[in-house]
């Protein structure tokens, strides 16, 4: 009796050692917030590339706010974002006409196979990461922390730089709100008219606005 025992609590710790293995890694997908303007900016999705290292797209745009936490909506094309050689991440989206929705924009962050405390996972670092909006490129760094279910992302160029941190929604999830915010087969988003105008505000205002995590759909 005590062995199955036993064997029953081994199964179980394996379990939730493998679930909080795998929770403690950036890949997945994160819901991306402006604290300021309490706004929705994207759910972002995390993978490994074919080295193993750490790429990151754009899943779906949600919003976009200015320096005065103004609320707009997304870019559809990526305009902006240029052609060049981020740290030996070589990228060419300067046609304008790649889609905002799905551009990879972080590349090759490393797992450095260290970890400060149980509730934070490796450090990934020594990527790079683009600014779809302006065309710029910076170093990155990014981490679990909070047993996986956020993660911590810098963005940097020597002393500069920007913090944010994300937070993990599913994959089932992340779908919904792409189907529901998301890209129409007209190449707008679902709350425009084929101009690019937002004629749904009530839309708009759900995918830019609405707390995911409290309230998913």
């Amino acid at each position: 009796m005590l062995k199955k025992s036993f064997l029953i609590f081994f199964a179980m710790y394996s379990i939730v050692l493998f679930a909080t293995s795998k929770n403690s890694l950036p890949n997945g997908y994160w819901l991306q917030k402006d604290k300021d303007a309490n706004a929705n900016i994207s759910v972002i999705h995390a993978y490994n590339n074919q080295n193993g290292n750490l790429n990151a797209e754009i899943f779906v745009p949600l919003a976009n706010v200015d320096d005065d936490n103004k609320i707009y909506a997304p870019m559809i094309y990526c305009k902006n974002c240029g052609k060049g050689n981020a740290y030996g991440n070589k990228y060419d989206y300067s046609s304008g006409k790649e889609k905002y929705q799905g551009i990879e924009f972080v590349w090759n962050a490393k797992n450095s196979n260290t970890s400060t405390s149980d509730t934070k996972g490796p450090l990934y670092k020594d990527g790079a990461v683009l600014n779809p909006h302006d065309g710029k490129y910076y170093h990155m760094k990014a981490q679990t922390i909070e047993n996986g279910q956020k993660v911590f992302v810098r963005a940097f160029w020597g002393m500069f730089g920007k913090d944010e941190y994300w937070e993990r929604i599913t994959l089932k999830e992340a779908k919904k709100i792409r189907k529901l915010c998301g890209l129409t087969k007209n190449n707008v988003y679902s709350y425009e008219d084929k101009d690019g105008n937002v004629v749904n505000q009530k839309l708009f205002e759900e995918c830019s606005t609405r707390d995911f995590m409290k309230k998913p759909l």
